[in-house]
């Protein structure tokens, strides 16, 4: 029996030499089935599988390998390679650790192991390990190009650009190092440079697929989408068992805003690989875009569980933001930071979280990092997020201009406009925010009232509406309305150039769920950012914006891309049409004392920061029994707020919180508050005008950016200017001689009742004529040839 093993060993080894492939197969097999523990065969059969990259089929072999020939680092490394390939790094670590302490000098193991130390988040070992293996070869390209790879997941681009050049300058014939080049240039964002790269590899490597793949994302990020998904049909033609070509193929429908497409693109790579971590994370950003936010969270904690990189931590951080589970949010994100180099907005992200919680532990040190880091152009801050920080305009316009440049997107040909003859002026609004939320409440009646003989009105919509109020009478009072929910953003600027949109009116600016890149192709021929974004977006792509004198005085006009149109009285529409409900609860069902002052502040948790704070517990403590009644966001904010009230010798039980109602209901508690106390560097909006139509007085503090201005203006539109302060000492001062000043409260109180009805603000239909007015100059000059310019809408204009 042995001698019969022996000679097919030996037969086995003959046939794998000569390259007799099946021959040597079966040999294999035959002596593994006689001897299943034969230590050469599994060692030679694990080789002959690797060659033929059945990577999956080798690993219970070298699995068996490394039991018998434990002392042999060659069948170590093997076993290592094998399970990084199959996506086990984790596992990989301990005989490639093994394969190294029984021989430390080999370049290949130390290769390997820096490979699986990246693909990990371990990029300090990753580095020394392809340090040590470039010591050992320094001739060799190969611990250059990983050491590259390392760089580049640690986002030192220009370093790990450097090596791979400098690897390509050595080995001008090996197309691993100009792939490295292409990945590294894409992510510098020099797409046509990174094109040219991915070009040089397939040219020494026609049939490389990640060069292809790398080919198709670049042609992506050029806007060259038809190429891109040409490029991927070639790969999925050769091969349609290749997991990565699937998932780049889901990344090109995702950039397009195609996500239900991506999402059955990813689906396929999963079928193919379960273990494909980058498949099931791009699949939960996918998914979390379309709100499908439980799906998205067991994706990510899937990928999460194959590959805790920083960028998986950081999706599950963002997950739980919008789940609301905002204790999990931040243990994520410390866990992203703990992985390594961040990825693109971890920082501000996780200050974000930090802010909704009130959690102002290190925020001026958190403000100043992230302040250097965008004077660098680092992407640190969503240009969101960058609105409530203390920025500065210039600063704001800074985020969003580096936010935006990664969404740019080719513009389609200008419209002459000789060909635009229709009797109407075609105005649409463009948002996903047409349904229950602040915006739809502000804008609702202004549809109703824009003069249907002299503009043809359309919303371009997407997202959920079904069941919506509001959806339902903004879509009874315009002309067309058109969900965009199904469509790629291509697809969507196709459409607004087919219908021939004179004004695109967006609606989101850079908000969530916005689609910036629809704008940035310029389907219409004049483009407006208005109400539900307070500052730039960063990009000519948008003509103007809709502001006011106080909004945005001449003083913060550097900080706008966009061209400022003023309106006469308060850029803010508002409806004069909106529901109180007629009972008002009492104060005791609302948890509030019936005798004390009751000051009030209804602003998302993340406005509160510490010096506003520390204004309303001076007034607490100088108005006796008075109490707080704060809007109840989250039980972490409620319990830090307390926390931090009692740190400044103020009751915790003094701060009261109110759930979430429904608006009219909402409207109506207003009523027993004695005055609404504003936040800063981030105004009351909405709430701000919910406290007016409530019949509350405001006093607010006039901020240095837009976001900061807005309840200035409305204050001075409804003829309140008084209770506009400069400084928030004046704002305190002026807070505190209200509560100790009845009468004078009073007074305000009926002449806000008073105003309520007379006054510009809750004039729907002034509004209405006023934004016309602005729409027929934009239009007028573009008519005639004319540049987009900044002006103002006089108050006292003839009738149009």
């Amino acid at each position: 029996m042995a001698r019969s093993v022996d000679d097919t060993f030996r037969r086995a080894v003959d046939a794998l030499q000569a390259g007799r492939v099946s021959d040597a197969e079966r040999a294999f097999r035959k002596v593994l089935e006689a001897a299943p523990r034969h230590p050469g065969a599994l060692n030679l059969f694990t080789v002959l599988l690797m060659r033929l990259g059945r990577w999956a089929e080798a690993e219970p072999y070298a699995r068996r390998a490394a039991r018998e020939t434990a002392g042999s680092d060659v069948t170590l490394y093997n076993f290592g390679l094998i399970l990084k390939q199959v996506g086990k790094p984790a596992e990989a670590l301990e005989p490639l650790g093994r394969a190294l302490a029984l021989n430390p000098r080999v370049p290949d193991t130390l290769i390997t192991r820096a490979g699986v130390l990246r693909d990990l988040g371990r990029y300090d070992e990753a580095l020394a390990d392809a340090d040590a293996a470039l010591a050992l070869a320094p001739a060799s390209i190969d611990p250059l190009v990983v050491r590259a790879s390392v760089l580049g997941a640690l986002r030192r681009f220009d370093e790990a650009l450097a090596a791979y050049e400098k690897a390509a300058a050595q080995a001008p014939d090996r197309p691993e190092p100009w792939l490295g080049c292409g990945k590294t240039l894409a992510s510098l964002n020099r797409q046509d440079a990174a094109l040219a790269a991915f070009d040089r590899a397939l040219a020494l490597r026609p049939d490389s697929a990640e060069a292809l793949q790398g080919r198709g994302m670049t042609l992506a990020a050029l806007g060259r989408f038809a190429e891109a998904l040409a490029a991927y049909d070639e790969v999925l033609a050769r091969n349609p068992a290749l997991p990565d070509a699937w998932i780049g193929l889901g990344d090109v429908f995702f950039r397009q805003g195609r996500h239900d497409r991506a999402v059955a693109a990813y689906d396929r790579a999963i079928a193919l690989d379960a273990t494909a971590a980058r498949a099931l994370l791009h699949r939960a950003k996918a998914r979390m875009v379309l709100d499908r936010l439980a799906e998205a969270e067991a994706d990510c904690a899937r990928a999460r569980a194959l590959a805790p990189t920083a960028e998986a931590w950081q999706l599950a951080a963002e997950i739980a933001y919008y789940l609301k589970r905002y204790d999990e949010s931040l243990r994520f994100y410390d866990n992203a930071l703990a992985a390594g180099a961040g990825p693109d907005y971890l920082a501000g992200g996780r200050l974000h979280t930090k802010l909704q919680v009130c959690d102002w532990a290190g925020l001026d040190e958190d403000v100043e990092r992230l302040r250097a880091a965008v004077g660098r152009g680092e992407p640190v801050v969503q240009p969101f997020v960058g609105l409530f920080l203390p920025f500065s305009a210039d600063e704001q316009l800074r985020c969003a201009g580096i936010f935006v440049s990664r969404l740019e997107a080719p513009r389609l040909p200008p419209v002459d406009p000789a060909t635009r003859r229709h009797d109407r002026i075609r105005l649409a609004y463009f948002s996903a925010d047409l349904r229950e939320h602040p915006t739809a409440h502000l804008i609702s009646g202004l549809f109703e009232h824009h003069d249907r003989t002299r503009f043809e009105t359309t919303v371009i919509v997407w997202g959920e509406r079904a069941g919506s109020a509001f959806a339902a009478r903004i879509d009874a009072a315009v002309d067309h309305v058109v969900d965009v929910s199904a469509m790629s953003d291509a697809e969507v600027a196709d459409l607004v150039r087919a219908r021939e949109i004179d004004i695109l009116v967006d609606l989101m600016g850079l908000t969530r769920n916005c689609r910036f890149p629809v704008l940035a192709r310029r389907p219409a021929p004049i483009q407006v950012n208005y109400l539900g974004y307070p500052g730039t977006v960063g990009s000519d792509c948008v003509d103007y914006i809709l502001a006011d004198g106080v909004t945005v005085p001449d003083a913060l006009r550097g900080g706008f891309a966009e061209h400022v149109v003023r309106l006469p009285h308060s850029y803010q529409v508002n409806d004069d049409r909106r529901a109180v409900a007629a009972e008002v609860p009492t104060r005791a069902a609302c948890g509030l004392p019936d005798d004390a002052f009751v000051f009030c502040c209804f602003n998302n948790s993340f406005k509160i920061q510490p010096a506003d704070f520390a204004v309303w517990m001076q007034l607490l403590g100088q108005v006796e029994g008075s109490v707080l009644w704060l809007l109840d966001e989250n039980p972490l904010a409620r319990a830090n707020l307390r926390r931090e009230a009692q740190v400044r010798g103020i009751d915790p039980d003094r701060l009261v919180f109110a759930p979430r109602c429904p608006l009219p209901e909402h409207l109506a508690r207003h009523r027993l508050a004695d005055l609404f106390v504003d936040t800063l560097p981030y105004n009351a909006h909405t709430t701000a005008s919910d406290a007016l139509w409530g019949g509350l007085p405001v006093v607010t503090c006039e901020g240095e950016t837009f976001a900061g201005r807005v309840c200035a203006s409305l204050l001075r539109a409804v003829g309140l200017p008084e209770l506009v302060t400069g400084s928030l000492a004046d704002y305190e001062a002026t807070a505190l001689a209200l509560a100790h000043d009845p009468a004078r409260l009073a007074a305000l109180r009926a002449r806000l009742a008073e105003n309520r009805t007379t006054a510009p603000l809750f004039d729907t239909a002034r509004f209405a004529r006023d934004v016309e007015t602005a729409f027929a100059v934009m239009w007028r000059r573009w008519k005639a040839g004319e540049k987009p310019a900044e002006f103002s809408v006089d108050d006292n204009r003839p009738a149009d």
